[in-house]
């Protein structure tokens, strides 16, 4: 089990995943293209950043926890470019629909 937990985290440090989606507090990945996990993201992310649902074993909790600070980093460095996109493309989205309501208020005028 060990094993596996090392295998997720290198895979999370290295970036080695698909981006998936991200909120507020979690970013989801692929790890070997079907793998779900999840990032704890929130609070912080460079003190914080860790796994925050394990594919399997969720009882050994601990084991997915990064060993280090520096850990962390590595891991939130590698997702923060996925997660700043993605809350770029959302609010692009959402000032676009704002400007499309806009638009039609304007033309009721």
């Amino acid at each position: 089990m060990h094993e596996l937990a090392q295998y997720f985290k290198s895979k999370m440090i290295e970036g080695d995943y698909m981006f998936v989606k991200c909120d507020e507090y979690t970013a989801e990945v692929l790890v070997d293209g079907k793998y779900p996990v999840k990032l704890w993201i929130s609070n912080n992310p460079k003190n914080s950043c860790n796994i925050y649902d394990p594919p399997t074993f969720e009882s050994h909790v601990n084991l997915w926890e990064f060993a280090s600070q520096k850990e962390r980093l590595k891991a939130w460095r590698a997702i923060k470019p996925h997660v700043e996109k993605h809350k770029r493309e959302i609010l692009k989205k959402e000032k676009a629909a704002q400007i499309a309501r806009l638009e039609a208020e304007l033309k009721k005028l």
